[in-house]
């Protein structure tokens, strides 16, 4: 596979060819000798051609194909196909055209397709003068040159050796390098090793360890690492093993983190979470393992990933397995999360694994997940899915199972409002809940449709009446505070207005006091009139000092002589002193 790697950004600015602008790099510049010591032709010798280049109907046809994917390195055989026949006159035209082209990615494909196939022409001696005689293609020279010597070497690599001894320029002569030790390392690895050692001896060829080992990696990882173990020194091992257990983390992740496990220090993290995700797709439980072993902090986080990566694609096989973990061992949100997904996409599987299940949390939380997702359409099965939710055993004792019918009510509520509220006033649920039920669902049902939730609370039993009527009139209050006020004056003065709701008010004087918020802004004296219908109590005396309060800001003697006209009773007073 070949995989050029740019030393320089080479662009394309809205699709156009250009001629470049030459300016010589410092490094080439100051080389005027950088051409191979071979026979080297004149530049007479070239295909001369105008500046700038206009494109031919050739490179148009590439720039097409080009941009048709975005660019992977490698060969692209729609593109390959378009140069597998041109002789070195067409493609020398072809690299002068491509110069100038203002892009980094399509031209990339385009200049690889070019550099293969020089590589594979008789006279790639040629290619390799051209390239380094001519400044036009100043920016491509290296990776031209690797990706010409990475595909010579796999023909005839003897010669390819002898044309990279004779290239001077210290940069080029690099890349070309690379290309060789790559084209050498894929088609026969200890050949290469051998080749090079005898052209360059040990110490060269170690040094080009890295490249070596990621080529051979990709036919025999196994021999790869056996010669790399050879490796004199721990540096110079050290990056071609990174290299091979890169390869080996989407390709053989159990390996790849056998050998991280050996000394995990050494490897980058990116590639240890490759080689975690990939293998938790194919054993979980070892890569579960894999992230237990490893210390403190990285073993508890790179566990979670691990169980997070096997909840999305097989949620059943996690239960399962996490049921076998200590409750120490589990992360409540996991399970959480885990229970909900299995509520969601597999109800049948979690209900039969909450019956099984030996442990009541486990199986409360279950039945809880399952009669929350039936809520919002199924009433009656959810409120008998939550009914599973027992406290025999003492775990959790009766809390939970309350709070999943509150959830239930508020969960069907937005879709029938009606019926959850009905239901509200006859289940076993603590006086808090049930308020905060009521109050959650005449809220959200004002917000849609504020004339049908007053209606609808009114017709409540007296138990929850005051509560809705107090949340759907506090909705209203936001932006219609004096008839938010004086609805809930007309309603106070109903004669059939119960001790059971003149007590709830009492119980809640903050949503008491809400109702008047926006009215005591703006018109203290008319929000005092207003509260004063409230029956005396608590909720009496917190709605008049926060309108008191806000007075005062306005006009500090008219507030305090329409407090002392207020006629509070000696409970209410000693309320009022606490307040100050």
């Amino acid at each position: 596979m070949l995989v050029l790697i740019p030393a320089f950004a080479v662009g394309l600015m809205a699709g156009h060819w250009r001629g470049a602008t030459v300016r010589d790099s410092p490094e080439i510049a100051s080389s005027e000798s950088a051409t191979t010591t071979l026979a080297s032709p004149s530049q007479q010798d070239f295909p001369v051609l105008a500046d700038p280049l206009e494109p031919s109907a050739l490179g148009r046809a590439l720039i097409a194909k080009a941009w048709e994917h975005s660019y992977k390195p490698g060969p692209r055989p729609e593109i390959d196909g378009l140069v597998g026949d041109l002789d070195q006159d067409a493609l020398f035209r072809l690299l002068l055209e491509r110069n100038g082209m203002r892009e980094n990615k399509e031209g990339r494909q385009i200049e690889e397709a070019i550099a293969r196939r020089l590589g594979e022409l008789p006279d790639p001696e040629r290619a390799v003068a051209f390239i380094l005689s001519d400044r036009k293609i100043n920016y491509e020279r290296e990776r031209l040159l690797e990706g010409l010597f990475q595909s010579w070497a796999g023909r005839d690599s003897a010669a390819a050796l002898r044309s990279l001894e004779g290239i001077t320029n210290t940069i080029l002569k690099e890349h070309a390098t690379e290309g060789l030790v790559a084209g050498l390392a894929q088609s026969d690895p200890m050949s290469a090793v051998k080749l090079l050692a005898s052209a360059w001896g040990d110490e060269r060829v170690h040094a080009h360890a890295p490249a070596i080992a990621a080529e051979w990696a990709l036919r025999d990882p196994e021999a790869a690492l056996a010669w790399i173990a050879k490796i004199p020194g721990a540096s110079g091992r050290a990056e071609a093993e990174l290299r091979v257990v890169t390869m080996l983390a989407e390709r053989d992740p159990a390996r790849a983190l056998e050998i991280i496990s050996e000394d995990i220090d050494r490897f980058d993290e990116h590639w240890i979470d490759v080689a975690t995700t990939t293998l938790t797709r194919s054993d979980p439980e070892a890569a579960f393992r894999f992230a237990r072993a490893l210390d403190g902090d990285t073993s508890a986080s790179r566990s979670r990933r691990v169980l997070i990566i096997w909840r999305e694609y097989d949620p059943k096989a996690m239960a399962e397995f996490f049921t076998t973990l200590g409750p120490e061992s589990r992360e409540a949100t996991l399970w959480s999360d885990l229970l909900r997904t299995l509520a969601e996409h597999a109800p049948a599987f979690l209900e039969a694994f909450a019956g099984k299940t030996s442990e009541p949390s486990l199986r409360a939380e279950a039945y809880s997940e399952l009669a929350l997702q039936l809520a919002p359409t199924d009433l009656e099965s959810a409120l008998a899915m939550a009914e599973r939710i027992t406290n025999s055993s003492g775990v959790r004792e009766g809390a939970f199972r309350e709070e999943t019918f509150h959830r239930i009510l508020i969960s069907h509520g937005g879709s029938d409002p009606i019926a959850s509220l009905a239901t509200a006033s006859t289940l076993d649920l603590s006086s808090r809940l049930r308020s905060l039920a009521v109050s959650r669902i005449t809220t959200d049902w004002a917000a849609k449709d504020p004339d049908a939730a007053l209606r609808g609370v009114q017709a409540l039993p007296p138990e929850i009446r005051a509560t809705g009527m107090t949340a759907v009139l506090g909705h209203l209050a936001r932006s219609e505070a004096r008839e938010a006020a004086r609805l809930f004056s007309d309603y106070l003065a109903d004669p059939n207005l119960t001790a059971v709701e003149r007590e709830a008010m009492d119980a809640d004087p903050n949503a008491i006091a809400g109702i008047y918020t926006g009215l005591r802004l703006i018109d203290p004296a008319t929000a005092a009139n207003f509260a004063l219908t409230i029956p005396p109590g608590p909720a009496r005396v917190r709605t008049l000092f926060e309108i008191h309060q806000a007075w005062a800001k306005k006009d500090a003697p008219a507030a305090e002589s329409a407090r002392r006209s207020w006629n509070l009773t000696s409970g209410e007073l000693a309320d009022w002193e606490k307040r100050q």
